[in-house]
């Protein structure tokens, strides 16, 4: 119930620092606009990107989406550490600065990056609550510092909003019952009002910071990506564009600035591949729906591939979505030659099967009860 006696609105601010939380605030932003006035104007939203990417290619979606932020912190050093060290001084200062106007209820983070969990520590420093988004996410085994972010951001945090069932199941497991709830997916609320019904005759892509328009034909193609820091290895690389170039189909790989050095770096042979440095947002979702199937380690794109009932081959035995893995619309496979070429066979043999969306990231509703459950926390406090 929203209590009409609340004297102040209700200080928010949400945090971003990469290119998946640019396109989650877009969601955010874009959902928030179509809340009912009443819920609205209950609070007021601070947007912060506390900038830990910097490269065109993974922040060109702020311009292309139209995120807005209030503020965009800067970084002397390019090194991880230095800029995680400067978030962690300069978004504290921020925090104190924005106070000085009035008190800060809330700090919302997302994900699972050295963003994630370095703004909830410094929220907790300044005795402000954390809210998680997309909490609960565990794979329970492996090395991948997501785990490790996402944990610490689940513990930091007064309210853990999940994505899916099983992460909130997790919750429940690590004795979060009085603080976690099931909201379903942002970028679901998002790609089902925008997207799902339409379809497309080109996207644009970007290579060396020119934007560039790729035409979508009937020969069609595999979009592919990796960044995972255990799939950064020249071997799997090359067994990809192999892969690739044995296929029916034509390829186009989105190469992360790593990914990218690394195929420079080693003289990889891309063959027919198309290498491009990113596609912004809005043109990835025209990609994916209008590709013939997709090949990751991306989390974003497993989910948004399964939105759009595409086949995706998952390039990892740690996926977060087994909910998607157990619809039979996405496979996991190992990095050789043998397994790339099974997880291609199996995406051609079944890229025309029907795996509708069965709801396990919600209703399209994630923003309003997000919203609406910090509101419902507030007033009890």
């Amino acid at each position: 119930m929203i209590n009409k006696d609340i004297a102040k609105k209700i200080r928010v601010v949400v945090v971003g620092g990469i290119r998946t939380h640019y396109i989650k605030i877009n969601a955010i932003q874009k959902e928030y606009a179509k809340l009912p006035l009443e819920l609205q104007n209950q609070f007021e939203v601070i947007y912060v990107n506390v900038g830990q990417h910097y490269d065109y290619a993974l922040t060109c979606h702020i311009e292309a989406l139209g995120v807005h932020f209030d503020y965009t912190l800067q970084h002397e050093s390019k090194a991880s550490y230095d800029i995680l060290s400067s978030i962690f001084k300069q978004f504290g200062n921020l925090l104190d600065d924005i106070s000085q106007s009035g008190k800060i209820d809330y700090v919302v983070v997302m994900g699972d990056v050295a963003t994630t969990a370095v703004s909830a520590m410094v929220a907790i420093v300044k005795a402000i609550k954390v809210v998680h988004i997309e909490g609960g996410v565990r794979v329970k085994r492996g090395n991948g510092n997501e785990e490790f972010y996402r944990t610490i951001a689940d513990h930091c945090s007064t309210l853990c909003f999940a994505s899916t069932h099983e992460d909130y199941t997790n919750l429940i497991k690590e004795a979060f019952s009085t603080r976690a709830y099931f909201s379903g997916d942002i970028m679901y609320d998002f790609v089902k009002d925008y997207f799902k019904n339409k379809s497309f005759t080109e996207f644009n892509y970007i290579i060396g910071n020119k934007l560039k328009s790729y035409k979508i034909t009937n020969n069609s193609y595999i979009l592919s990506s990796l960044h995972h820091v255990e799939n950064i290895e020249v071997d799997l690389l090359q067994n990809l564009f192999n892969a690739f170039f044995q296929s029916q189909f034509d390829s186009i790989f989105i190469a992360h600035p790593r990914i990218k050095k690394l195929i420079a770096d080693n003289r990889i042979d891309t063959q027919k591949t198309l290498v491009v440095d990113a596609i912004p947002y809005q043109e990835n979702l025209k990609a994916i729906k209008s590709s013939v199937f997709c090949f990751t380690d991306s989390g974003g794109i497993q989910r948004e591939a399964y939105y759009f009932n595409k086949r995706c081959i998952v390039c990892s035995d740690l996926t977060v979505w087994d909910s998607i893995i157990k619809t039979g619309s996405n496979i996991t496979i190992g990095k050789t030659m043998e397994e790339v070429n099974r997880g291609l066979r199996w995406a051609e043999e079944n890229a025309n099967a029907n795996y509708e969306y069965d709801g396990c990231f919600g209703d399209g509703q994630a923003v309003k009860t997000i919203f609406g459950k910090i509101l419902e926390h507030y007033e009890t406090i």
